[in-house]
């Protein structure tokens, strides 16, 4: 995997207190929050990924998207 600089992102993308976790087909995904040394997860339901990265714009949260090889009936 390539290492992007990180003056080329502008921001440290380590540096969000809230992640969400979203595979396709991106109706439910975790909220992963960190606060200090300490993480809490949660699960959230979303329409669709778009709706998510809207909650996530919102909420000043990353969002980590990815296309799963297995078949949508998990999610």
């Amino acid at each position: 995997m390539a290492h992007l600089p990180l003056e080329l992102l502008g921001v440290d993308p380590f540096s969000q207190p809230k992640t969400v976790f979203l595979p396709s087909p991106g109706k439910e995904g975790i909220i992963v929050t960190r606060t200090g040394d300490r993480f809490r997860s949660r699960r959230k339901r979303f329409n669709n990924p778009h709706d998510a990265l809207t909650w996530c714009i919102a909420n000043d949260a990353a969002l980590v998207f990815w296309k799963t090889l297995a078949g949508p009936a998990r999610n």
